[in-house]
């Protein structure tokens, strides 16, 4: 399962740890739906999510604790407004000097 328009740090790079725990407290004993989109190259459902009456995207993209996945960043210009602002603010990821996207750290660190 993938939520839809982001991408969160790997478990290894920096944050990766922080975003897997801020979504999780977010959806702790919540009920989530799962609209589906579509299935990725390796299966997954890709999906919006919410957790209960947050959007799971939106909370992780606005926290800074995940980036908006730039092919699919015309299409949720709310997410890319939610980036800006973390961004700016140094909230999360944003904190750090150069943060590396998601997509770029697995091309540099493939098995």
């Amino acid at each position: 399962m993938r939520i839809a328009a982001i991408d969160a740090p790997e478990r290894r790079q920096a944050f990766g740890q922080r975003a897997r725990q801020h979504l999780a407290q977010l959806c702790f004993r919540q009920r989530a739906t799962l609209h589906i989109l579509y299935h990725d190259a390796y299966g997954r459902a890709v999906a919006n999510v919410r957790c209960g009456t947050t959007d799971a995207a939106s909370a992780q993209v606005g926290a800074g604790m995940a980036w908006v996945y730039t092919p699919h960043a015309s299409e949720h210009t709310y997410l890319v407004r939610l980036q800006q602002q973390a961004r700016a603010s140094g909230r999360g990821l944003w904190a750090q000097p150069r943060p590396q996207a998601p997509w770029s750290y697995r091309q540099r660190h493939q098995r």
